[in-house]
């Protein structure tokens, strides 16, 4: 009695009591650190599970480290996300449940946090996402509706039914890209550079299995072609690339123009790379700038090669008629007083080509 009476006093038993209590206070934590924690896609064997995989950040993220409230909200917006591939391959009747520990998980109920702090303390946690496919929908029509500043929409009359063209596609995120980048890439052609789709609806009709789609677009005004400004130029000189744009300041917008610059400076071997780009609106002048941005290519390594052969050949000629200049300076022969100062001159002569051809070498070199 005595003893237990001693350890009651003791340190020992404060700091036993202390981790108690820590124990105690923090369960949900201590016990969501040393669940095992594991999440997959239920495979369908379809190709839509590589999709489906490569979508789920909960597998790398896990639940290690998060509240039950943390955990849940992630297992909801992985299912969210994972809805919304389905829909981008045209399943709009698809939908991804949610098992945890085999059992059904609901994440957007309130008992969530309470049904997953009770598989935390199972000591593991799996977490399954069962996609449903469904029918894979098709496009029944396609609507196209200006949207400027703001005001009420009007349906464009040239481009406002483009069913006949696209009716009956699968109703896939890409076939819809490919719907707006067909009407942009017309708009181009017409000299409005900067037409924009701005929004993007699209209704399903579970009847016949199909979408309907509404783009809203801003059509823009035509424009013209505004001056030409190079960046990334560090040893050309911008007024030597004119020749090679197509179009002067005043000429109307056509991509045709623009691509025809992109190429033709692609394809001269000075450039790694070359983008065009066109400003957002235009200046003052009602014109729309033109930017070209360059990546040089650092000196070719036979150029550099040539360089230094060049060099090492006028530094050694140097060399030889600097000691020829000494011999015919010293030397008392006639031969070498009648053309000493032939040979001072050549030797200054060499000596400046060398410092020429040392200084083009480390200006290539400083700008590789």
């Amino acid at each position: 009695m005595r003893a237990f009476s001693s350890f009651l006093r003791s340190p020992k038993f404060g700091w036993l009591l202390a981790l108690g209590w820590i124990c105690l206070a923090t369960p949900e934590r201590l016990l969501a650190q040393e669940a095992a924690v594991t999440a997959a896609i239920a495979s369908r064997g379809s190709d839509i599970d590589d999709a489906l995989r490569s979508s789920l950040n909960l597998s790398a993220l896990g639940l290690e480290g998060l509240d039950p409230g943390q955990a849940v909200e992630q297992i909801r917006v992985d299912r969210d996300r994972l809805n919304a591939v389905l829909r981008a391959f045209g399943l709009y009747e698809g939908r991804v449940d949610v098992l945890v520990n085999e059992q059904p998980f609901y994440p957007d109920r309130q008992q969530a946090v309470l049904d997953l702090q009770s598989a935390l303390r199972e000591g593991h946690v799996h977490v399954l996402f069962v996609p449903t496919f469904g029918p894979v929908y098709r496009i029944r029509s396609v609507r196209v509706i200006a949207l400027p500043n703001g005001e009420a929409p009007t349906l464009i009359d040239a481009e406002g039914r483009i069913a006949d063209q696209e009716s009956g596609k699968l109703a896939t995120a890409e076939t819809l890209a490919k719907i707006e980048s067909a009407w942009l890439w017309r708009q181009r052609e017409a000299g409005r550079a900067l037409a924009a789709a701005v929004t993007r609806s699209v209704s399903p009709h579970a009847d016949s299995h199909a979408v309907d789609v509404t783009l809203g677009v801003d059509e823009g005004p035509q424009v013209k072609l505004g001056p030409v400004r190079f960046e990334g130029l560090q040893r050309i000189d911008p007024d030597s690339l004119e020749q090679y744009v197509p179009f002067r300041s005043g000429d109307p917008y056509q991509p045709a123009l623009i691509e025809h610059v992109r190429t033709a400076l692609q394809h001269l071997p000075f450039f790694q790379s070359v983008r065009v780009d066109l400003a957002r609106a235009p200046d003052v002048s009602g014109l729309l700038p033109v930017t070209i941005t360059v990546v040089e290519k650092p000196p070719g390594t036979q150029r550099l090669f040539l360089s230094g052969l060049m060099g090492t050949i006028v530094f050694g000629l140097s060399a030889a008629m600097l000691v020829l200049s000494q011999l015919a300076g010293a030397s008392a022969l006639p031969f070498w007083e009648r053309h000493s100062r032939q040979v001072s001159t050549a030797t200054w002569i060499l000596l400046i080509a060398s410092a020429l051809v040392g200084l083009q070498r480390l200006l290539y070199l400083g700008n590789a």
